[in-house]
């Protein structure tokens, strides 16, 4: 009934409590009463991954949202006609019935709404949109009776339909220090703590939970190479510059690259050739030449960095 909510297993993810609690509340109003909830900040801050802990929470532990469930959608910054192919295929996973099929984002959303009002328990399904980009995509999402989304933006529109809470920009200093452990596979939280390096590297990039993840794939182990990622982050200056964060960002990236070894770092770059969509393992394997094992153990690798997102079903 969670259909495609991203796993986020406690071993690889920091659970913010107070933030999360805080989803929860919402979720529990709007499962109950119906409405919309909009979760919007800052990219990298962590709302993707505190929704679907909190869907999950919720579902999983206190039988929320059933019997109907959940469907997550992926929007991103996509155009009209990429949204359409979205949720048309959104409409044939609701089974839905029509003697002539949509032919726009218009037809999908009127026919998903007729299907609600024709089959009042369906409607009590929770949607969660997430990374909407244009104001314009939420009116070809108002069938849902019941959904969350989350942006980067916050559309004056958005307060006339939405309940509307803003993500916490970075992680409390403990909540860093966790996601640094988790990151590194590794125990000894209080020896992060106690190393300034480690905490300034914290502190400069503001504990952002993307930023951190990424830091914590590095592996760092000296100062020396702690003190270098504090410069790389320093040069650009983000506590007083909040828009160079996704820059910031991208020489964090690139570090974690260079860390790779050059047959790594070739693979890492085939993978540009595919759209930003779930790709079959075999596709990978045929695009690096590797077999199964090497494949597995390749994506495992870039997938503790942060680099890419890597489930394997098995």
């Amino acid at each position: 009934l969670l259909r495609d909510v991203p796993p986020t297993p406690e071993s690889h993810y920091v659970f913010r409590h107070e933030f999360i609690n805080e989803i929860c509340h919402h979720l529990r109003d709007i499962d109950r009463n119906n409405g919309h909830l909009l979760i919007h900040g800052m990219a990298g801050s962590g709302k993707t991954v505190a929704t679907c802990q909190s869907v999950r929470l919720l579902f999983e532990n206190e039988d929320w949202f059933r019997p109907y469930g959940v469907y997550w959608l992926k929007i991103g910054n996509i155009d009209d006609d990429k949204l359409f192919v979205k949720l048309k295929r959104l409409f044939n996973r609701l089974g839905i019935r029509s003697t002539e099929p949509p032919k726009c984002l218009e037809d999908v959303n009127a026919y998903i709404t007729d299907y609600f009002e024709a089959n009042i328990r369906k409607s009590k399904i929770l949607f969660v949109f997430d990374d909407i980009w244009k104001e314009s995509h939420y009116s070809h999402i108002a069938f849902a009776k019941k959904s969350v989304t989350t942006s980067r933006f916050n559309f004056p529109s958005n307060k006339l339909s939405h309940h509307c809470i803003s993500s916490p920009e970075g992680f409390t200093d403990e909540e860093a220090l966790e996601g640094i452990v988790k990151s590194q596979e590794c125990s000894d939280w209080q020896d992060l703590k106690a190393n300034p390096f480690v905490m300034k590297a914290i502190h400069k990039c503001i504990g952002l939970p993307l930023a951190i993840t990424i830091i914590g794939g590095l592996r760092l182990r000296t100062n020396k190479e702690w003190e270098k990622v504090v410069d790389v982050i320093a040069k650009t200056e983000l506590q007083n510059k909040p828009g160079n964060y996704e820059y910031s960002l991208y020489k964090a990236i690139t570090l974690s690259i260079q860390q790779l070894d050059p047959q790594e770092q070739k693979n890492f770059r085939l993978l540009g050739v595919f759209r930003r969509v779930p790709i079959p393992l075999e596709s990978i394997m045929a695009l690096w030449d590797c077999d199964l094992w090497h494949t597995k153990s390749i994506l495992q690798n870039l997938c503790s960095k942060s680099l890419i997102k890597y489930q394997d079903k098995d």
